[in-house]
């Protein structure tokens, strides 16, 4: 008598979802936050953007000069960018660092919809269609929120989702600090 073996690949499709579903609960246990967030102190290269809301204007270095700000790398088709933008709106609404944007590697329409509906959290964006300033600042995946101070300089990289516990906790110790170096 010969045996059956068709009902194993019944099964195929549930081993494979359980594998996937083990994997990533292995990756959300690590912790990316402290292996991908650095401290720094690179001035940020120059910028000639045009912007996504006035593209006939631009976004250029000048823009970020004189303040403290956060620079955030963004897309609308990127899955934890949409998972990050409510944090960065409330910040916006309950902090006064600015927030400045570069939109990377995406549709400016689709980005341009997507702050209108969802909510504009930026002071300005630039558009990076090629990725060439991501490549200069090596942004290696999105989002990304960068610290700056007064004079362009880098102090802070989080790589990742920002969340209000890390905005609290690293964040604003380091923008107070720098805030009282002006």
């Amino acid at each position: 008598m010969k045996k059956n073996k068709q009902p194993l690949l019944y099964f195929l499709p549930f081993i494979t979802f359980a594998l996937l579903l083990l994997s990533s609960w292995q990756l959300s246990q690590s912790k990316t936050t402290e292996m991908l967030s650095t401290t720094s102190s690179n001035a940020l290269p120059n910028i000639n953007l045009p912007l996504l809301l006035q593209p006939s204007n631009r976004f250029t270095s000048k823009t970020l000069e004189g303040k403290v700000c956060l620079l955030n790398i963004w897309a609308s088709w990127c899955p934890a960018c949409r998972a990050e933008h409510p944090i960065l709106m409330n910040i916006k609404e309950h902090f006064s660092t600015p927030i400045y944007g570069i939109n990377f590697k995406d549709n400016p329409e689709n980005a341009t919809y997507w702050l209108k509906t969802e909510g504009n959290p930026y002071v300005a964006v630039g558009v990076d269609v090629d990725g060439a300033l991501a490549t200069s600042l090596d942004i290696d995946g999105i989002p990304e929120t960068i610290l700056l101070d007064k004079h362009r300089i880098i102090r802070y990289r989080y790589k990742g989702i920002l969340d209000m516990y890390v905005w609290k906790n690293t964040f604003q110790p380091l923008i107070e600090q720098l805030t009282r170096e002006q």
